[in-house]
């Protein structure tokens, strides 16, 4: 055992050596005390050459092995793991075999033997000096699993007079697998205060350690940044609610775990006061959900097209309430922040005041904005909201946007194409449940990324945004649709003309289905003959015509008929339909015509 103290009871740094040439231990002393060397053991022992010097410390602090590339005094154990402390560090926990990882030309320590906390509180530890001047201390280090499954662990700056609460802190908000770089500061650390920094994990997990800094140079916000191929494990039901920044590097990972699966459209996974970059992708397929980015700070899940927090009920993040009042943007969105930005209009339910997140004044141009996902197949895009006002006559508009990524509707670099837009001149609106307006996008093409927006000078609110896609209208309910109907009255086996033919009848043949007088054929007669009459769609319907001895025989036991175009073309419902003729000889015997549509 090897010590360096004050020759009292103050330990600077200690050492259990085993046999070998050229041992050194390293330590950081406060200057004008005294230093003694101690040597000590239980076993017979020798000692030879021992020499002390002294190097000025950088800008007061200083790390020994950060990188555990000094290996003097631990034991070979086999397969790449060393065994012992690693030089520079301490700690009390059991620290025998499988303390550093050599892979990869990388040594890593494991925290599972150097500091899992299961009895007591073991971090592996080291002194990092005197702060000379009133600094902000920063820690950054790397973090991989050892044994491929996930981790959690934690680290700490702690001062030699206060180990109880530490002065910077970093603790994983989640269950992470793979390789990470974090780092946090401690803020505004006073002039000689002597720190140290700990790293502890939680027993049953195997994280390890690298590349730990130390500078007093420029405090950052504390951060995650997860490498290619990292994976943070969340559970839905117990989202992660942090201060962090999350940084993505392409190729890292979300995995959704848990023993319950997600429900409903819009499921917060994480969000943030600090903030979330990059581009993480879903490591396993959520059914039905895909993973979205939304406002700078947040993680979820969506189905479809949705907007999430479009009643505006999540206050994360928000600050209040004073009264009524919430400050910030609502988390989801985007927008002009500020005071006064969220409202409660009515027995608890909340809006968005658009004088503050989206005004228009000036050359500026602010909006609430928020994506909304991709438009999967070509069709109709609709966007619902209510309106509730502040005070008398107000100015509002909305838009739905195609929105490439990144950018807002006032960029220059990443333009956004507006596909609808609505303006509103109201006077004041009263009631409890403000007014609901809705307009839609038409014919938008698949794979179109959407956003919506609003804006206004005007203290008017905004709540409950829904949007919503349908396919484009198919040519029957197009056709349908043209003669007023909507609803149920558009389902091919609805009559509403109650004429006895429903609507694929009416479809089919081209009448009029609002009116019981329009007949889907016509028959005329002559010398020894009769011809059916009837409109057949040039596309879509399959039509057969034949001829039978009786009305009772079977459709599909009569002789089919080949009918003509006929010269007549005119007056047709559209240019989607043309007139046949079908013809049967009556000379020697009596007949019938029959015609038979088939739609898909």
């Amino acid at each position: 055992m090897v010590s360096i103290t004050d020759g009292g009871s103050t330990v600077y740094g200690s050492r259990i050596y085993s046999v070998g040439n050229s041992q050194i231990l390293a330590a950081d002393t406060p200057a004008g005390v005294p230093i003694y060397i101690e040597f000590g053991g239980g076993q017979q022992a020798w000692v030879d050459n021992v020499s002390v010097s002294s190097v000025p410390v950088t800008q007061g602090l200083n790390l020994a092995n950060g990188n555990f590339s000094d290996t003097n005094g631990t034991t070979e154990t086999g397969g790449g793991w060393l065994g012992g402390v690693p030089a520079g560090w301490s700690t009390t926990a059991q620290a025998g075999g499988y303390s550093i990882l050599q892979s990869g030309g990388v040594n890593y320590a494991n925290l599972n033997t150097l500091g899992r906390s299961t009895s007591g509180f073991t971090p592996l530890r080291q002194n990092l000096g005197t702060v000379s001047a009133v600094s902000d201390v920063t820690i950054s280090f790397k973090a991989t699993s050892l044994n491929a499954n996930p981790y959690v662990l934690a680290s700490a700056i702690y001062s030699t007079t206060d180990e109880v609460q530490p002065l910077g802190l970093f603790e994983t908000p989640a269950l992470i697998q793979g390789p990470a770089t974090i780092t946090y500061s401690a803020r505004n650390v006073p002039a000689g205060t002597q720190l140290f920094v700990a790293f502890w994990t939680q027993d049953g997990f195997t994280p390890g350690i690298t590349d730990v800094t130390v500078s007093t140079t420029a405090s950052v916000s504390a951060g995650i940044a997860l490498s290619s191929g990292a994976v943070l494990q969340i559970d839905p039901t117990q989202p992660v609610s942090s201060s962090l920044n999350f940084d993505f590097a392409p190729g890292s990972k979300i995995k959704v775990v848990g023993s319950s699966p997600p429900t409903g459209s819009a499921v917060r996974l994480l969000s943030t006061s600090g903030g979330v970059s990059g581009s993480p992708v879903l490591e396993a397929a959520v059914s039905g959900y895909e993973l979205a980015q939304g406002g700078g700070n947040l993680l979820w899940l969506r189905k479809g097209l949705t907007i999430y927090n479009g009643d505006f009920q999540d206050t994360l993040g928000l600050t209040g309430p004073v009264g009524s009042w919430y400050g910030g943007v609502p988390i989801g969105w985007s927008g002009k922040n500020g005071d006064y930005s969220v409202y409660n209009w009515f027995s608890g339910n909340l809006g968005a005041n658009l004088q503050t997140l989206g005004p228009v004044g000036g050359a500026s141009f602010f909006t609430l904005y928020q994506s909304a996902g991709i438009l999967d197949s070509a069709g109709t895009v609709t966007l619902t909201f209510d309106i509730i006002n502040l005070g008398a006559a107000f100015n509002l508009g909305a838009a739905i946007y195609q929105a490439p990524a990144g950018g807002s509707p006032a960029s220059t670099t990443t333009p956004w194409t507006p596909l609808a837009t609505a303006s509103y001149v109201l006077a004041d609106v009263t009631g409890e449940n403000g007014i609901t307006k809705t307009f839609q996008a038409l014919n938008v093409p698949a794979n179109t990324p959407i956003a919506v927006a609003f804006w206004s000078p005007d203290p008017v609110l905004v709540d409950n945004v829904r949007v919503a896609s349908a396919p484009p209208p198919t040519p029957q309910e197009s056709y349908l649709a043209s003669f007023g109907l909507s609803g149920t009255n558009l389902l091919g086996t609805a009559d509403p003309d109650g004429d006895g033919m429903d609507n694929n009848a009416e479809f089919a043949f081209g009448t009029n289905p609002v009116s019981g007088a329009s007949r889907a054929a016509m028959l005329s007669s002559g010398t020894g003959q009769i011809k059916l009459i009837y409109l057949q769609r040039k596309n879509g319907v399959t039509y057969t015509v034949k001829s039978l001895p009786d009305l009772t025989t079977p459709f599909d036991n009569g002789i089919s008929v080949t009918p003509s175009l006929s010269a007549d073309q005119a007056n047709l419902p559209s240019s989607d339909y043309e007139r046949y003729e079908a013809t049967l000889r009556t000379d020697s015997s009596r007949g019938f015509l029959r015609v038979k549509a088939v739609l898909p």
